[in-house]
């Protein structure tokens, strides 16, 4: 079993980068690559629960824009 992380500077750092990760999308592979970053987010901290949905609503939001762009329905 992996030791969760507990140094709260640390914990806010993994926060930081996955939520700096998901704004910096610029394409579908990047969305992918953002949800696997939350996903072990949500495996090193559990607890995080309101961070990890905020960061997931934020992920369905950019990953909507993206496909808007790639695919216009005009």
């Amino acid at each position: 079993m992996e030791k969760l992380m507990t140094n709260p500077q640390l914990r806010q750092m993994e926060i930081d980068m996955v939520s700096e990760i998901v704004e910096q999308c610029n394409s579908m592979k990047d969305a992918a690559l953002a949800a696997k970053a939350i996903d072990s987010l949500e495996i090193n901290q559990p607890n995080e629960e309101d961070v990890i949905r905020h960061l997931r609503n934020d992920l369905c939001d950019v990953t909507f824009k993206l496909f808007i762009e790639k695919y216009p329905t005009n």
